[in-house]
């Protein structure tokens, strides 16, 4: 058996579920599991597993900001209780929030043993330290664990990796139903 790293495992996750399927499954998928270039970025925060899908074209920005130190998605998550946001989420299965806008405020407040989907969702915000940001998250999978299992990307817990899996399948699901398939 080989041990995949942080990386190679989100990868394969995404190759199996989203990339390498059948294209008449991919035709009720969102657009941007449609393009020919897919890009997508991991990472983890806290206690919060995160895959979110992007425009090409954000890459450069992301690249900037991590580089300067900075979150790649600049006030889209917290994990602090004493923040507020626009939406607060807590042991809590298998949301999807689609279409919002979030400006001037964290949009979601991830607590313990959650599981959304963000599809089309807008993010503005002014900081001090990089000005205003604007951006768009066409897909996002967020997971969390219980707050005694904080992840570290060389000992990352596989419960985090089988709910990734089962919120895709939940997604792969709700759009198929969506279009009639089954």
């Amino acid at each position: 058996m080989t041990l995949m790293s942080f990386e190679e495992h989100i990868k394969d996750i995404v190759d199996r579920r989203l990339i390498k399927v059948d294209e008449e499954i991919k035709k009720a998928f969102p657009s941007t599991l449609n393009n020919k270039q897919i890009q997508w970025i991991s990472f983890t925060e806290e206690n919060v597993l995160a895959l979110i899908f992007i425009d090409p074209s954000d890459l450069e920005r992301i690249e900037k900001l991590q580089k300067s130190g900075f979150h790649p998605f600049p006030g889209l998550i917290t994990t602090q209780k004493n923040v507020s946001a626009a939406f607060g989420l807590d042991m809590s299965r298998n949301n999807v929030i689609s279409g919002c806008r979030v400006t001037n405020s964290y949009s979601f407040a991830i607590g313990s043993h959650t599981t959304f989907i963000i599809l089309d969702h807008k993010q503005s915000i002014e900081t001090k330290e990089i000005g205003n940001i604007s951006y768009t998250v066409p897909l996002g999978y967020f997971v969390s664990s219980g707050k005694e299992n904080k992840i570290e990307r060389e000992n990352t817990n596989d419960y985090l990796f089988d709910q990734l899996e089962e919120l895709i399948s939940y997604s792969i699901k709700t759009w198929r139903d969506s279009h009639g398939k089954s």
